[in-house]
């Protein structure tokens, strides 16, 4: 087993304990507020050393967000269409790193493109509030 499949498990393990102490939506809320908190201080931020430090943020938040969502998307389908659920969730993932990188073509500069990415989440976050 490599370094990162020992470090994303981990994360996932950590966020699964939150999550079952907790519970799934609000571990989802606060994995977005840390998102969001972390993405707009990275495109703000003029330190490299702090900048990689938001964007490990940004990565151990990442299996908070990912891992709920597929899930809460699969409980709320009925049992015929869990398959097609999850199978949705990983398609818009991949529809998701096809508009990122669209949108790293289009907007040069690294500061605005960040704070661009913020926007979306944002509106998850007002939405499940």
């Amino acid at each position: 087993m490599c370094i990162a499949e020992k470090q994303s498990s981990t994360l996932i393990r950590i966020v699964m304990s939150i999550v079952f102490s907790i519970g799934r939506k609000k571990t989802l809320i606060i994995s977005l507020v840390i998102l969001l908190l972390c993405e707009f201080c990275m495109s703000i931020v003029p330190w490299w050393p702090l900048f990689a430090v938001l964007f490990f943020c940004c990565g151990a938040a990442h299996p908070g967000i990912y891992v709920n969502a597929v899930v809460l998307a699969v409980e709320i389908v009925s049992p015929k269409y869990r398959l097609y659920a999850s199978a949705y969730a990983g398609t818009l993932f991949s529809i998701g790193v096809m508009i990122l990188g669209s949108l790293a073509w289009w907007i040069r500069h690294y500061q605005i493109l960040l704070m661009s990415i913020s926007l979306p989440i944002t509106a998850c976050l007002l939405y499940l509030w």
